[in-house]
């Protein structure tokens, strides 16, 4: 294979970015809603230019441009937080919920009030030190904890991350490293591309004027089933990226993903209807006719928040337990660094652990009123415990195990009564497991995982560097908040009004609930030891990523897997296994590049609409 061109590959990040934050930035300042471009259709689009140009880029280099884009851009909307975060601060809201203390790491006097519309002044230095900061450490340890689960989960464990091996699929037609996969992949991506039109595009083109003309929603069944299981939720996601997830998942695993969704949202929910306990609960309480997007969050707030937090720890620390081999052979090797040896994952641990002090340290100056003692040990323990656990659910699954409201719950928990909490980048969970994902995919494309953290670190870098010149060019062009930036003027308005009004409204209940969470350390514990027992701790996973999933996704990504496993393989036989990773991403390509194209109209309608003309 021929060697990775790194330096080109960052001037094809810089230039695309260069183009891509920008847009970003001032979609969100006149309300465009223009976030992404699929990374897709960038790699298709490069990768046809630089064979326009005679220069065929390959599997690692297109896999680096897939990867790196969004960690870029992902960074677009930091300096443009600071200033709407320091709007919130100053509003007339803040002292109508009465929040009335300014922390002294924001400006001290409102936007409108500063004659120098620039970062570079003393008051801005420590909101912007704090912003960034906690940036690159929450990537840094995001980057370590994915390493610890590459090491465990994909070197030690070999689990089989089966859309990262269609990520690799897929990556690999797109150069056209294999004819067959190559043909897989561009009828896919027509599937997505005609599906897309039907559903997004076509009615961007006329103005809303024109409906979707194929279904894409979620069909709510909540109604009918209430009747009979009250509390109870289900529908149905027709969502083509949902269902070409369950293309690669085998039909036991997208089982086992149904079965524990339903056992949450329909069992579950009608269970705590039925005894009392979420009809009681002070906000959020079930009613008659809620839909399924209230059930889901509600019950999580007031129940499977807690719930999940222990079947986390149990699924996360208990294979630990059981698999002592591994955890000596990383504890000891932990010992030698300390004398300049032992392994590249003892190293990371180490790093993750001064990490988080440092993290505890910044946020005792940020915060010094704040009892940091109760989320301490979260900030030790829960990157760790959500990483394993998050990355053993996609390793067995596609879907991660999300815990919606921990943060909130902690901050609930310490009766803290300022803003500056709210607002504080505190990153619980850095997104280890989509580092350890990302890894899995990076071998399969033949660029090692220490090259792909320093990508990444670099790539943040660059991400950062860019809000901060882009964000203060727009700002030196015009006020913010200000009528030219039309969403400033009064999106924010509205927008900072609901933030206060969901804090308010959160704050009177109580979602950490320990009485719970020891519950779902019981259950998840003897879930685990016995699918270790038999040697189904794939199923047990699956079951897992379930428990967070909504049922609506979880049906259509069974139907999927269904349609793959019982019809598509019989169709063509032992091949379908080979190619079916270039299928999913020929239709996830084709359904992200239409997307993003109807997004850059809306966007363009919408700038036309903010023109004087």
């Amino acid at each position: 294979m021929r060697s990775l061109r790194s330096s080109a590959v960052f001037l094809i990040l810089f230039i695309l970015s260069a183009i891509i934050i920008p847009l970003i930035l001032y979609s969100n300042l006149i309300g465009a809603g223009f976030s992404q471009i699929n990374a897709w259709l960038i790699v298709i689009a490069v990768s046809e230019i630089a064979l326009w140009l005679g220069k065929r880029l390959t599997r690692s280099e297109v896999f680096l441009i897939q990867v790196l884009l969004p960690v870029i851009t992902g960074q677009a909307l930091l300096f443009y937080n600071i200033l709407y975060y320091s709007y919130i601060v100053w509003s007339p809201f803040s002292k109508e919920f009465s929040f009335t203390k300014i922390t002294w790491w924001f400006p001290q006097e409102p936007l409108v009030a500063l004659n120098i519309r620039s970062f570079i002044q003393p008051i801005f230095a420590p909101i912007v030190a704090i912003f960034v900061t906690t940036s690159l450490i929450s990537t840094v340890s995001g980057l370590a904890l994915g390493y610890i689960g590459y090491e465990l989960l994909v070197v030690k464990e070999k689990l089989d991350f089966p859309m990262q091996v269609a990520v690799a699929d897929g990556l690999s037609a797109v150069v056209g490293e294999d004819p067959v996969k190559v043909k897989f992949f561009s009828i896919s991506a027509i599937i997505g591309i005609l599906y897309a039109t039907l559903t997004t595009l076509i009615p961007i083109l006329a103005m809303r004027q024109v409906p979707a003309l194929l279904p894409i929603f979620t069909y709510d069944l909540t109604l009918v089933i209430e009747h009979f299981l009250p509390g109870a939720t289900l529908g149905i996601d027709f969502n083509l990226l949902t269902f070409s997830s369950g293309l690669v998942i085998p039909i036991k695993r997208a089982l086992c993903l149904l079965i524990g969704s339903l056992l949450v949202y329909v069992i579950g929910n009608h269970l705590l209807v039925v005894t009392g306990y979420w009809t009681s609960s002070p906000i959020g309480r079930w009613m008659p006719g809620s839909n399924i997007f209230y059930c889901i969050r509600w019950s999580s707030f007031n129940f499977w928040t807690s719930f999940n937090i222990g079947v986390a720890l149990s699924a996360a620390l208990i294979p630990l337990i059981l698999k002592r081999e591994v955890v000596k052979e990383v504890f000891s090797t932990i010992a030698q660094v300390t004398k300049g040896k032992g392994g590249y994952a003892s190293r990371a641990l180490l790093l993750f652990i001064a990490l988080s002090f440092l993290n505890i340290m910044l946020l005792v100056l940020a915060l010094p009123e704040f009892p940091v003692y109760l989320v301490a040990c979260f900030m030790l323990l829960w990157p760790l415990v959500s990483t394993l656990v998050s990355a053993s659910s996609i390793g067995a699954s596609v879907y991660s195990f999300n815990i919606p409201y921990v943060k909130e719950g902690l901050i609930i928990a310490s009766k803290y009564k300022g803003l500056d909490v709210w607002i504080y980048p505190l990153y619980l969970d850095p997104g280890g497991a989509g580092y350890t994902a990302n890894m899995k995919t990076a071998v399969l494309c033949g660029v090692k995982p220490g090259d792909y953290i320093k990508y990444t670190v670099l790539a943040v870098i660059m991400g950062i560097a860019l809000s901060f010149i882009f964000t203060t060019i727009l700002w030196y062009m015009h006020p913010i908040p200000s009528w030219s930036y039309p969403a400033t003027a009064y999106n924010w308005q509205i927008s900072a009004y609901n933030f206060l009004l969901n804090i308010s409204w959160m704050s009177r209940g109580e979602i950490i609930k320990p009485h719970i969470i020891l519950l779902g350390v019981i259950v998840g514990g003897i879930g685990y030891i016995t699918a270790y027992i038999f040697k189904k701790e794939a199923l047990f996973f699956s079951l897992v990523a379930g428990l967070s999933l909504a049922p609506s996704a979880a049906l259509t990504t069974f139907i999927g897997s269904l349609v793959s496993s019982q019809l598509m393989s019989r169709i063509y036989k032992d091949k379908w296994r080979e190619y079916v990773g270039s299928v999913t991403s020929g239709l996830t390509a084709g359904w992200g590049a239409v997307s993003s194209f109807a997004s850059i109209i809306a966007f363009i309608q919408r700038g036309v609409w903010v023109l004087p003309y």
